[in-house]
């Protein structure tokens, strides 16, 4: 597609993981969320929070129905497509010991900070996150420790 606006439907999805085959984790399932929405996945352990999750990221398709991005199902669009514009932060996202812009400009290739932080930051909504943790998008470096000995003193 020319265009993406990112609206995210899952339509009466069926899954359940291969090394399982007889519970269904999900059955009949089905989710819309606008653009812009905040949709928050809460349940018990097992739940299939995590399951829908890898299920919008293309992990694995679903049993039955369908996973939709804009009305289009997923698994009919370009991978790399798909995974410009569509992008998950966990619950304990991982980043490699750099500030969180560059974190967000070495996940996208032949980019720079001029190009990729505007779009990225209005996007998925963290000014206020980076806001909180330090100046211009820029994490603070830990202080390190003073050396101590076998007995704990410096």
């Amino acid at each position: 597609p020319a265009r993406c606006s990112g609206e995210i439907a899952l339509r009466d999805v069926t899954f359940r993981y291969r090394l399982r085959p007889d519970k269904a984790v999900l059955s009949g399932f089905s989710l819309s969320a606008a653009p812009g929405e905040v949709v928050a996945l809460c349940g018990p352990s097992g739940g299939g929070k995590s399951s829908i999750i890898a299920l919008l990221e293309r992990f694995y398709e679903p049993e039955a129905g369908q996973v939709l991005l804009d009305g289009i199902p997923i698994g009919s669009l370009d991978p790399g497509w798909f995974h410009q514009r569509v992008a998950l932060v966990g619950q304990e996202p991982i980043l490699f010991g750099r500030s969180i812009a560059d974190n967000i400009v070495f996940a996208v290739s032949n980019a720079s900070a001029g190009s990729v932080l505007p779009n990225s930051i209005g996007a998925v909504y963290i000014v206020t996150m980076i806001s909180c943790k330090s100046p211009a998008l820029g994490t603070p470096k830990p202080t390190p420790e003073p050396a101590k000995d076998d007995q704990g003193t410096a």
